[in-house]
């Protein structure tokens, strides 16, 4: 396994969990856009639960202020 080209240090661990949690809340909407598509509802509300949480977890990172405004743009622009 080749070492990474920048550590998680120098990456800033803001802007990787804030990156995570937009990824993740992506990944849950869709999820319960599926469900929801199947009629799962049970699960559909699950998986948005768990895209709000994320959402919260987001909002929570970018309050500290310490990702440049260019990687904020960048987070909420993943589609």
């Amino acid at each position: 396994m080749s070492e990474p080209l920048v550590s998680l240090d120098e990456f800033g661990r803001d802007l990787f969990d804030a990156i995570k949690a937009q990824a993740g809340s992506l990944q849950a909407y869709k999820t319960a856009d599926l469900f929801q598509k199947k009629g799962l509802k049970f699960e559909a509300d699950k998986a948005e639960h768990a895209a709000r949480a994320c959402q919260r977890e987001l909002e929570a990172i970018f309050k500290r202020n310490t990702i440049a405004i260019e990687d904020v743009r960048r987070i909420l622009a993943m589609v």
